[in-house]
């Protein structure tokens, strides 16, 4: 659902200004909002949505969302600005559920998540940066991937995972491990963003032990470059006929190609430009002086 401020609407005023949505959640899983003004969401507008619903394998524990999202010292606009002649801006540091240490490790804190020892909890990750895809782990346990964005997936297990800018992945931590602090780790994905902070973690501690900074060791790293998760499977496939999708996308067949896409989707797509054109050429809004 996207709402573009000075399209489909006013932006929303500041100073206290709010506006409510009310949408079907016809789908369950983990999302997450943001800013549509410039990019604004960099600077911290945003927020994430939790749409309970089953899930395919079982857990005790439900932790909630835990966003990661690059951090720059300098505001969205600024480095916007800067960008258009140097590139993509290097962040100064990354956030864990809206926290962490700074680089030299002289101020801020960690991000602490608590374990109940011989539980199954479940982990909503959300990658919510402006530039930076990465991999996560935690030290000395197994994640098991149950959701990708709002799709259930036949179970697997991994000790790295990989996330894009916007995705979400479910993932169940059995806490079945000695008691103690572990690090969770961040590790950015070659040729995905840059950071200042080379080390980034949080901490999981087991609730039977003090908060303390950890001691354990990374799981070694299978991929480093910008890659997808590749055991992704539908919980609930649903077939379509390849045939429909059988196009041959070579620059000599362009014509082609074009034309089987709007012969399958002509109707669809003629009535979505008809609604879109109407709306923009008769806006339902006005927005105030």
């Amino acid at each position: 659902m996207t709402r573009a401020n000075g399209v489909t609407e006013c932006p929303i005023a500041g100073n206290g200004g709010t506006r409510v949505y009310t949408f079907v959640a016809n789908e369950h899983g983990t999302s997450w909002y943001h800013s549509h003004y410039s990019a604004q969401y960099g600077d911290g507008i945003v927020g994430q949505i939790q749409i309970n619903g089953p899930a395919t394998a079982d857990y005790d524990i439900d932790l909630g969302t835990l966003p990661i999202q690059d951090f720059y010292y300098k505001t969205m606009y600024v480095e916007g600005l800067a960008a258009g002649t140097t590139g993509p801006p290097k962040a100064d540091n990354m956030l864990i559920n809206g926290t962490n240490m700074n680089v030299a490790g002289t101020t801020g804190s960690y991000s602490i998540t608590t374990l109940t020892s011989g539980s199954k909890h479940r982990v909503r990750l959300i990658n919510t940066s402006v530039e930076s895809s990465f991999y996560v782990s935690l030290d000395g346990h197994t994640l098991e991937v149950i959701e990708a964005d709002f799709v259930p997936i036949v179970p697997y297990n991994t000790t790295w995972i990989f996330l894009a800018i916007g995705q979400r992945y479910d993932v169940i931590v059995n806490a079945n491990q000695t008691l103690g602090n572990y690090w969770f780790r961040v590790k950015y994905a070659t040729g995905c963003g840059t950071n200042a902070n080379t080390n980034i973690r949080a901490i999981f501690n087991y609730d039977s032990v003090t908060v303390a900074n950890p001691t354990s060791t990374a799981a070694t790293q299978p991929l480093t470059a910008c890659a997808d998760e590749t055991n992704l499977v539908p919980y609930n496939a649903k077939s379509v006929n390849s045939s429909q999708f059988d196009f041959d996308v070579s620059y000599t067949s362009y014509p082609s190609f074009v034309n089987k896409i709007l012969t399958s989707f002509s109707r669809l797509l003629v009535l979505t430009l008809l609604e879109t054109r109407s709306k923009i050429l008769q806006p339902t809004y006005s927005c105030g002086a």
